[in-house]
This record gives C-alpha cells, sequence and structure tokens, in this order.
C-alpha cells in the first residue's frame, strides 16, 4: 500500500480525543441542565422551561442521544401549554430518569 494511502493514525486520534471530550463534557453537564430544569418548573417560569428543554433537545439531538433529545422534546412542547403543568411534570421525570440512565453508563 503506498504511503500516502495509509491512515494518518495521528490525525485519527486527535480527532477521537476530540469527540470523547465533547460526549464527556455533555454528559457531565446533563445534572447541571436537568437542576436548572427543575428549578425553573418550580417556579413554573414556563417560558424558561421551553428555552431550557428546547436547548438540550436541539444539544442532544447533535450529539446522538435520541431519547434525551425527544424526552428535552416532549418538556418544551408541554411548556408551550402551561395550562397542563401536570403533563410538563411527568415529561420531566421521564426525561431525567433517561439522563441518569446515560449518566450512569
Amino acid at each position: 500500500m503506498p504511503a500516502q494511502d495509509l491512515p494518518n493514525i495521528a490525525q485519527m486520534t486527535t480527532r477521537l480525543a476530540a469527540n470523547q471530550a465533547r460526549v464527556t463534557n455533555y454528559v457531565d453537564t446533563l445534572a447541571t441542565r436537568i437542576d436548572e430544569l427543575v428549578a425553573a418548573t418550580g417556579r413554573e417560569d414556563w417560558d424558561e422551561v421551553g428555552q431550557l428543554s428546547g436547548r438540550l433537545a436541539q444539544q442532544s439531538r447533535d450529539q446522538g442521544h435520541r431519547s434525551i433529545s425527544a424526552l428535552a422534546q416532549q418538556v418544551h412542547e408541554k411548556a408551550e401549554q402551561p395550562h397542563q403543568p401536570l403533563g410538563l411534570k411527568r415529561s420531566l421525570l421521564r426525561l431525567i430518569g433517561q439522563c441518569g440512565r446515560v449518566r450512569s453508563r
């Protein structure tokens, strides 16, 4: 195999390390994001709940965590219907449980 066709191990390692750091940072910040969502829900600040959960849904989608993204999107949609806080809280509890499972892996 010609030298130009060989994989560049240093570049591959650098990309893998950067990706691992990105994933680790995402998982490490989940608890803080959930704490912010819980606090906003406790204050019944539905606008903030909507913003936080929408941002979490997008970031989770970008990271490939479809289950968290889908649950965060549910919370976001429920926040747009503040006359049903019980449904929002149920969705938030499901999201908390899923985040706990991701963090424990």
